[in-house]
């Protein structure tokens, strides 16, 4: 899932500027982890581009993946709200 698009998509070029400068990856995993006890993979260490996670399809009922996505936008509504932007700047 690429996260980056997501983001600009979402919120906006504003925002994910903000987002690449503040947040490591890695910090999003963690905040995804410790925030919202969704524990997914970094993306490029499993040779996919920068700004991705990976998801496991192999374990998971079919609604456990919208709670997933509903979850990492809750995160980002938090990062949108600390970044001091607001959807209307995404417009």
């Amino acid at each position: 899932m690429d996260v980056y698009a997501l983001a600009e998509n979402r919120y906006g070029a504003d925002f994910l500027a903000w987002l690449r400068e503040e947040k490591t990856q890695i910090d999003f995993l963690n905040d995804l982890a410790l925030r919202k006890g969704v524990v997914l993979m970094y993306g490029p260490g499993f040779n996919a581009p920068e700004g991705t996670v990976r998801i496991s399809l192999a374990n998971l009922n079919t609604g456990d993946y919208a709670e997933i996505v509903r979850r990492l936008f809750e995160l980002m509504d938090e990062y949108l709200e600390e970044s001091g932007l607001s959807l209307a700047d995404a417009a």
